[in-house]
């Protein structure tokens, strides 16, 4: 896999910070019922958020990586994280899904992702394994993209 360079890992950052602002504005005017066509969009912008977080998490394994951008990777991550939860935590209210039943090295959804963030609250310590942190949110993206790709599956079966 290729690791993005010195130059392109700020452009990195602020591209992602763009998607994440707008997933946070769709997340914010989501409606009480939103549409199936709303919710697959978000599933499918989360997963792609977490993605983005995974190349992040591969970059900061980097030890030249200068200080303002290594804060700067570090916030965007947790910031992704954070709001993919948000998101997942608010469809779960309304839609039972999968943040108690789906599992990630045999822990549920939620646990795995709580857990990311309290690795990331703060400032976390230099010795940060990034390439392990990389490895959970690559785990969790692959189990999501086969769940949701199955309940898209069920739903136009059941049609």
């Amino acid at each position: 896999m290729n690791l993005p360079s010195e130059l392109s890992f700020p452009f990195l950052i602020a591209r992602l910070e763009e998607e994440l602002l707008s997933f946070r504005t769709m997340i914010k005017n989501l409606p009480l019922r939103p549409s199936e066509e709303a919710i697959n969009n978000l599933l499918n912008r989360s997963i792609m958020l977490l993605q983005g977080g995974i190349t992040l998490f591969e970059g900061l394994n980097n030890p030249t990586l200068q200080d303002d951008i290594r804060k700067s990777a570090l916030n965007v991550a947790r910031d992704t994280v954070e709001s993919v939860k948000e998101l997942y935590d608010r469809l779960e209210n309304h839609y039972p899904l999968f943040l108690d039943t789906v599992t990630v090295f045999f822990e549920p959804l939620s646990e795995k992702l709580n857990h990311l963030l309290k690795v990331l609250e703060g400032d976390p310590p230099r010795d940060i394994d990034y390439g392990e942190l990389s490895e959970v949110l690559g785990e969790i993206v692959s189990t999501l993209e086969v769940y949701f790709s199955a309940l898209q599956r069920l739903e136009k079966f059941e049609l």
